[in-house]
């Protein structure tokens, strides 16, 4: 009898002394959270030679100019025609091209193609471009 209340006040000990420390470590994850500087204010949207120069790994030097660039709705109104007579019409992929001289044209003219896997310069050397 008595090694049965031993054993079950070892075991009321433990659980007590377990659930203090769980409890202590609650606390200090607190006080280390409420102790953490606020977060920095979302920064200003950066302009896309930012962004580019920022995905290559590079800058931009201090002293350079900025070209305002025309933005338009696509809701209410088509991309400026291009003196080829070709416009960029939203499409990106290889897929969706018809030949290496129209992939070509959308690789130098267009910002959002997806053509260029190696970024050689030359697009869709798999479907139109093989060299």
């Amino acid at each position: 009898m008595r090694k049965l209340i031993s054993v079950a006040i070892v075991v009321a000990l433990g659980i007590f002394g377990y659930f203090h420390y769980r409890q202590a470590r609650a606390d200090a994850e607190s006080a280390r959270v409420a102790a953490l500087p606020p977060p920095p204010p979302p920064s200003p949207p950066r302009s896309l030679e930012e962004r580019a120069a920022a995905a290559q790994g590079t800058t931009l030097p201090a002293d350079a100019t900025r070209v305002p660039v025309r933005t338009f709705d696509a809701e209410r109104e088509s991309p400026p025609p291009q003196p080829s007579g070709r416009q960029c019409d939203g499409r990106e992929y290889c897929s969706q091209m018809h030949s290496c001289e129209e992939a070509t044209w959308f690789l130098q003219h267009c910002p959002t193609t997806k053509m260029d896997g190696n970024h050689d310069g030359v697009p869709c050397e798999k479907q139109w471009c093989r060299g």
